[in-house]
């Protein structure tokens, strides 16, 4: 019976842990944090989801700080992935910052 007692905290223990665990991947989603910004639709501290389609105009960009990785990478205007505008025949306006 002595034996018996010395399992139960090893056990609650370890179910501590598997939980502890299994809580970790829901808040380690990657974000992405503009650190530099020519355009007011992108201010500087703004924290976006890393699946974020930017669309800049022409002379616009942003600097991105990739969490928790804390890569940086430039983007240029014009970005792709505009929605073209009825009587554009498919090229997007070009945006100013």
């Amino acid at each position: 019976m002595r034996g018996s007692l010395r399992i139960c905290p090893v056990l609650w223990r370890g179910a501590l842990i598997v939980a502890a665990l299994l809580v970790v991947p829901s808040s380690a989603r990657a974000e992405l944090q503009i650190v530099e910004s020519n355009t007011p639709d992108y201010p500087v501290g703004k924290v976006l989801p890393d699946d974020t389609k930017f669309e800049l105009g022409v002379g616009c960009h942003v600097r991105v700080l990739k969490l928790p990785s804390n890569e940086t990478r430039r983007i240029d205007g014009p970005a792709l992935g505009q929605k073209p505008v009825a009587g554009t025949r498919g090229k997007p306006p070009p945006l100013s910052c």
